[in-house]
């Protein structure tokens, strides 16, 4: 059974010629033209780092638009019959969760942190002239090693060097879990784009590019003299329910 049907290569070159001309041409912020918000040669990324006792656990996005999508469908199509089978994309997605994995450099206290493949998942919606867009899914997962009994500050540092090269949406969200408190922190407690799911219009121009993250974290109550994590509108950020055990 395909995954999905890959346009004749030709066809598909004539199409992304076009899109280049039309957005050379100044014509690539129609919505006729371009189907995705940020444009059709983006790579966009989005993290949600969430601290719990014990463990911290990374949700992880891509969502590629069409002209990277239809380059990354080339690899896919192994047997080169036009078209993706479930078997194949399988077979792309296990070899790109790890590359990605590897891309993330989470460290606590200057240590990094090791850590695993929970979920990964890969779909292909639908995008400009018949072409697909690609978004890869993951949940990676680690241990963070504490003293037992001990009540210490902790400092946790988050990168993102996935698609360093590639224009697009970078966006960070930290998230600590019931019992456990985030201050001091570079990133914010709330998303912007429902991990890449809806991106805001009148941020399309200057796309957010968040790229590493830093804060400090304790159990229990926000250090005195320290600065409680906030939302991007500025306000204290609440607790929030565990979306990875949903997922996982």
């Amino acid at each position: 059974m395909a995954f999905f049907k890959i346009l004749p290569r030709r066809r598909a070159l004539k199409l992304l010629s076009a899109l280049v001309w039309l957005v050379a041409c100044g014509w690539g912020t129609s919505a006729v033209v371009v189907a995705h918000p940020l444009g059709n040669f983006t790579v966009n990324n989005f993290a949600r780092v969430r601290v719990e006792a014990g463990g911290v656990r990374v949700r992880y996005v891509v969502d590629m638009a069409e002209i990277p999508t239809f380059q990354e469908s080339q690899a896919m199509d192994e047997n080169k019959d036009g078209s993706v089978s479930n078997e194949e994309a399988a077979v792309y997605l296990e070899r790109l969760a790890p590359r990605l994995l590897e891309g993330i450099v989470l460290t606590s206290d200057g240590a990094r942190i090791p850590l695993s493949i929970a979920a990964k998942t890969i779909s292909m919606p639908k995008g400009t002239g018949g072409l697909q867009t690609l978004r890869i899914e993951c949940d990676f997962v680690g241990i963070i090693a504490e003293d037992a009994g001990a009540v210490a500050t902790h400092r946790l540092r988050f990168e993102d060097t996935n698609y360093r090269e590639r224009i697009g949406w970078r966006e960070i969200v930290v998230e600590p879990a019931p019992g456990i408190s985030f201050f001091d922190s570079s990133a914010f407690g709330s998303a912007v784009t429902d991990e890449l799911k809806t991106y805001p219009e009148d941020m399309l121009a200057a796309p957010l590019d968040e790229r590493t993250a830093e804060l400090s974290w304790t159990r229990g109550a926000v250090p005195s003299g320290a600065v409680a994590l906030r939302t991007r509108n500025g306000q204290s950020a609440g607790q929030t329910r565990d979306r990875f055990a949903e997922l996982i």
